[in-house]
């Protein structure tokens, strides 16, 4: 059994003879950044959790360990002092509890307790990490309205079916509740959707969580998104998702889906990536269009302008998409609107206002 032990030296100290004692491989941390990367490379069966950790306790690693799907199922013992502090690291999702002091044995049987209990289907992530506040301020400061389409990013899903191809494409903006898609193709019938969902039948989700690409080829086989509504009753079988990050901030997802099970090769994710930087401009252009003040600065707008272009050229020059087919059309209209904006914006004396075109 692979263990991550995630505590202060002493503790450590007391608690690694007994783990190796049982045969068991053990990995140690000692605070909450370096278990969550320690976590993912050597994905652990057993999480054995002091409540009492730097950068936030033990409660804030369970609820991000919760928050990863490579370790949503993963059982944590937390190790607590008190009733209070196990009532925290229960809430937060810790498997069992035991004392802090209560020895190296007792510790040991209750992560023999812990992994053979099975973990409960994870549908969501925890609420605490979508519910960010800045991160939904700088959602809500784009001035996308859930429900409504909006023609940019319709654009950019159209791009991404045709280049995959994939019979749905999505631009995902992620909130504490749900999920809404300002953009959105679907190029079968059985594919026809709305423009949200949520967060139970999401996927991007995770990829918002984690600030990372998903790709999932069988949803049917994989632990945690085998139990998601969207697998059973929308029938997604496959997924390739990457994040978009504004100054550091995942905001939701450029992603591909299809309704059976598939590879997704390196060229299908460096068109994702593209299109990714492509969505993230374009996200950019919109925080500046609706005043947020971090974007509200012509230097910013006309970076943010040129790396919609850089996006739309790199997409141009790996993909070679023939003349008038839909990838070829929405590439030259995304470029049309982005060089529209980049001669208002770099002329002088020109303010970056409400009156930018969308």
């Amino acid at each position: 059994m692979k263990v991550l032990l995630v505590s202060d030296a002493a503790q450590g100290e007391s608690l690694i003879p007994e783990f190796r004692g049982r045969g068991w491989e053990v990995a140690s941390s000692s605070d909450v950044p370096s278990a969550l990367a320690t976590a993912r490379r050597v994905a652990p069966q057993v999480v054995v959790a002091s409540e009492r950790l730097p950068g936030g306790g033990g409660t804030v690693l369970v609820t991000r360990l919760r928050a990863l799907l490579g370790t949503a199922l993963t059982p944590v013992v937390g190790l607590v002092a008190g009733s209070v502090a196990e009532g925290r690291m229960t809430e937060a999702g810790a498997s069992v509890c035991v004392a802090a002091d209560a020895g190296p044995v007792a510790v040991a049987d209750a992560v023999e307790r812990a992994d053979a209990t099975p973990g409960a289907p994870a549908l969501e992530v925890p609420v605490e990490v979508l519910s960010e506040p800045t991160r939904l301020a700088t959602i809500e400061q784009t001035g996308l309205i859930p429900g409504d389409e909006d023609a940019a990013f319709d654009d950019i899903t159209r791009v991404a079916s045709d280049l995959l191809p994939a019979p749905t494409s999505l631009v995902s903006l992620v909130e504490a509740e749900g999920q809404f898609f300002p953009g959105r193709t679907d190029v079968a019938p059985r594919a026809a959707g709305g423009r949200g969902t949520p967060l139970a039948q999401s996927f991007c989700q995770w990829a918002v969580a984690s600030g990372e690409s998903l790709v999932v080829e069988d949803a049917t086989r994989h632990q945690v998104l085998r139990e998601n509504p969207a697998v059973g009753e929308q029938h997604v079988q496959a997924y390739a998702g990457v994040p978009l990050v504004v100054d550091g901030t995942t905001l939701g997802t450029v992603c591909a889906v299809d309704y059976e099970a598939r590879g997704w090769d390196d060229e299908d994710l460096a068109h994702l990536q593209l299109l990714g930087q492509l969505a993230t401009a374009e996200l950019r252009v919109r925080l500046a269009q609706h005043g947020h003040r971090d974007w509200n600065e012509p230097g910013r707008l006309v970076g943010a302008v040129k790396d919609g272009v850089g996006a739309v050229a790199g997409l141009f020059r790996t993909a070679r998409p023939q003349p008038d087919s839909v990838a070829h059309v929405g590439l030259v209209r995304l470029l049309e609107r982005f060089n529209r904006r980049l001669q208002t914006w770099s002329s002088p004396g020109t303010a970056a206002d409400g009156r930018v075109e969308a």
